[in-house]
């Protein structure tokens, strides 16, 4: 397909689109009481991880891991891993659908983040392990050799010379 023919495709499904949707009646819509309360939570999770995952990713493949980011990974992906299972049951009042789909999506992100955030932290755990504190003092250099010589009378001096350095 050309990039033109792709274009009109595109158009004609969007068009198409457009043109079924109707608008929802009064009796369609159910609102309980506390679901714009969970919309709000469900959503500041949602970015929290999502954030999270990014700020891993992006210190994971630069190779600079951040305690930061480590630490925002467990917590957010501890969280939406938590809410999963909740929101897959007490969310399918409504509809059976948005309670499993939006409880499969805080799992899948939640494990997202735990694995990229167990990542990070073992990079990091391991840039600190190898990574010496300060360099090791140097060695006192002792050292004995041959001392062979004339004295102020010009006789022969043989010998032993002990020298000592720090």
């Amino acid at each position: 397909m050309t990039r033109a023919s792709q274009r009109l495709l595109g158009a004609l499904l969007l068009s198409a689109m457009l043109c079924e949707s109707r608008t929802a009646r009064a009796e369609e819509i159910t609102v309980l009481p506390g679901q714009q309360m969970a919309f709000i939570l469900e959503g500041a999770m949602a970015a929290c991880s999502l954030t999270s995952i990014v700020g891993n990713a992006v210190t994971g493949v630069r190779k600079t891991p951040s305690r930061a980011w480590m630490y925002s990974g467990f917590i957010c992906g501890f969280i939406n891993t938590a809410t999963s299972p909740i929101v897959m049951v007490y969310g399918t009042d409504p509809k059976v659908e948005y309670g499993i789909g939006m409880g499969l999506m805080h799992g899948v992100v939640g494990i997202t983040n735990l694995g990229l955030a167990i990542w990070n932290a073992h990079m990091w755990h391991k840039a600190r392990t190898t990574q010496t504190d300060a360099p090791p003092a140097p060695a006192a250099a002792v050292s004995l050799a041959p001392l062979v010589g004339r004295d102020r009378l010009g006789a022969n001096v043989l010998g032993l010379s002990l020298s000592a350095s720090y």
